[in-house]
């Protein structure tokens, strides 16, 4: 499914979007430079995307043509992204729409309509995820410790843990990967990041067994794929690119842990093999000597 986009609506308006500006100045106190800082624009559901005015799309009435934006428009809709969908074009249609609607200052024309629905809008970023779906949130956790260190990515090497998430490639210009237990996420971020879930305890169930991998596509990489235009995402394209993605990962034999094992643990493990059993990170519950001990 799109987790994640960003990038420019053509989008004519009267007065700039924004919430703020960043000013640099000239050692001299002029302005050298500023920058309109993202203006939220929240949906039913209170999370929504960020929208700010391309100052370079003013035009000679004094108007701006475009519009810029970042954020998880599948939350914008459905206030979750426990599941949603892979039609890039189609969400971008919807959430154009939706703006369109509910921002003041929005002068209505042809071409916008025209262009946004031919697909003609400019990518810097598009998130694309699969769940694969293990027995239990333990099982997620134990999976991405494991690979932690029997994991590597094609050219990149060994993945880098920060929290419980699994990164690969983290701050490549390019694109990345991460793996991560919904569950867990869920568990941290659940009133702020998924308010359509509160409450509701199949949803969370089905997260605990989901371990999630998600693919950052950047600009760079968009263009090379010629994937940097809505319109250039066909009905594959995002499940096949994921696929694609995926199979860098080269995995080593897999490492199993006997159950007779763990009947011997000693009892001043027990309590720590129980929180873990519960889905906790003994890195947050532990101290450090603790923990490697």
């Amino acid at each position: 499914m799109i987790d994640w986009i960003s990038g420019t609506f053509p989008f004519k308006h009267k007065n700039t979007i924004h919430d703020g500006a960043q000013v640099v100045l000239d050692a001299a106190g002029d302005v050298k430079f500023q920058r309109l800082v993202a203006r939220e624009f929240v949906g039913s559901y209170e999370v929504g995307i960020r929208i700010c005015t391309d100052l370079l799309s003013e035009d000679d009435q004094g108007n701006y043509t475009k519009l810029r934006f970042d954020g998880n428009p599948t939350k914008l809709f459905q206030g979750h992204n426990l599941w949603g969908t892979n039609d890039v074009h189609g969400l971008l249609v919807e959430t154009h729409s939706l703006l369109r609607a509910s921002i003041d200052g929005y002068i209505r024309n042809d071409l916008d309509l025209s262009l946004v629905d031919q697909g003609a809008i400019p990518l810097r970023r598009v998130d694309i995820n699969e769940s694969f779906e293990l027995g239990s949130l333990a099982d997620c956790l134990t999976w991405i410790r494991a690979a932690e260190h029997s994991t590597r990515l094609k050219h990149r090497g060994r993945g880098q843990m920060t929290g419980s998430t699994l990164y690969f490639g983290k701050k490549s210009t390019r694109w990345s990967t991460k793996i991560y237990a919904k569950g867990q996420e869920i568990k941290d971020h659940s009133k702020s990041k998924q308010p359509a879930l509160v409450g509701l305890v199949e949803p969370q169930k089905w997260a605990n067994r989901s371990l999630r991998v998600e693919h950052v596509i950047r600009g760079i990489e968009l263009k090379r794929r010629g994937l940097d235009l809505a319109g250039n995402w066909g009905d594959n394209a995002a499940s096949e690119l994921h696929q694609e993605l995926l199979q860098k990962l080269e995995f080593s034999e897999a490492m199993n842990v006997s159950p007779a094992v763990l009947d011997e643990l000693p009892g001043s493990l027990r309590g720590a093999y129980a929180l873990w059993k519960e889905g906790h990170d003994l890195r947050t519950v532990y101290s450090r000597p603790t923990f490697y001990r």
